[in-house]
């Protein structure tokens, strides 16, 4: 009987040059697509804080029915964050005339944004933090409080954070900047809506 030998089969090294133009074309293909996928986390990330302003709206809309009380929203911003939160003020406007000229400052964050001495009860706070590199404003010339009316869920203004009049429309702007912007409109029955508004390249329908 003839026995057969076998050998290991050699096994070939990498060598440094062929590491090297590894390691160069790894750090090509990264560089080309690192921009592209910070844009998609960035676009998610916008769309999530768009998505939750809607659903805090929705809320509050809800909350003021089920509190039989206003709802109130107000929005701020320094220059570590932009935010706002969702409160109402304990007894009738008559009961609470001291404290027409204060509002929560979501600025000051969750828990400690309202004033308990003077009959605010924080609800709700958000902060979006500008490191994020996504924010929350108000446009210029719209208000930055607003209520929901207990009765209907539409919308009050609060100029002195007590009930005045009904309001028309509210705009809230989510934006990474002005091609990716977002707008939430609430319109007089309370109801928040998403568009996107002149110049902003997102895929949302146009706002009126």
């Amino acid at each position: 009987m003839m026995m057969r030998c076998s050998h290991p089969q050699r096994q070939r090294a990498v060598t440094l040059v062929e590491l090297l133009i590894a390691i160069a074309v790894v750090g090509v293909l990264l560089t080309l697509t690192a921009p592209s996928f910070r844009d998609f986390i960035l676009m998610q990330r916008l769309k999530g804080v768009s998505a939750q302003l809607i659903t805090d709206l929705q809320f509050a809309r809800s909350e003021a029915v089920a509190r039989g009380k206003l709802l109130r929203l107000h929005f701020m911003a320094d220059d570590a964050v932009t935010c706002y939160t969702l409160y109402t003020i304990a007894g009738t406007a008559a009961e609470t005339a001291g404290t027409n000229a204060q509002r929560c400052q979501c600025t000051l964050g969750a828990s400690s944004a309202c004033s308990v001495d003077t009959g605010m009860q924080e609800v709700r706070t958000v902060q979006v933090p500008r490191s994020q590199s996504v924010t929350i404003t108000i446009p210029v010339g719209w208000p930055v409080a607003f209520a929901f009316d207990p009765v209907t869920g539409g919308l009050f203004s609060i100029p002195l954070d007590n009930p005045s009049a009904p309001m028309n429309q509210v705009r809230v702007f989510s934006e990474i900047d002005g091609a990716r912007r977002l707008q939430t409109v609430v319109n007089r029955s309370g109801r928040p809506t998403v568009c996107a508004p002149a110049g902003s390249t997102m895929p949302e329908g146009p706002c009126p």
